[in-house]
């Protein structure tokens, strides 16, 4: 399986394996000072690339995040009867 990786800042985008790749949720308030600090010193290209797709994974983060815990509740209930 290979993930598309999308490099805003460079303009390109390339094919890597999940294993070479860092986990992103585990990461994130790293890459999002990372990102902040270049979009206050202005060395972002196009700043608002960066600020829809944080937008996109932290929504994809809490649905994952929704979804695990009714599948928790779920699995809680059928554990019960």
């Amino acid at each position: 399986m290979q993930v598309l990786v999308v490099l805003f800042g460079e303009r390109s985008c390339m094919w890597h394996s999940p294993a070479q790749l860092l986990p992103f949720k585990r990461h994130l308030h790293e890459k999002l000072a990372e990102g902040n600090e270049l979009i206050a010193a202005k060395k972002m290209a196009r700043p608002i690339l960066f600020t829809r797709a944080v937008q996109v994974v932290l929504t994809f983060l809490r649905a994952i995040s929704a979804n695990a815990h009714k599948e928790c509740t779920d699995l809680f209930r059928e554990c019960q009867s």
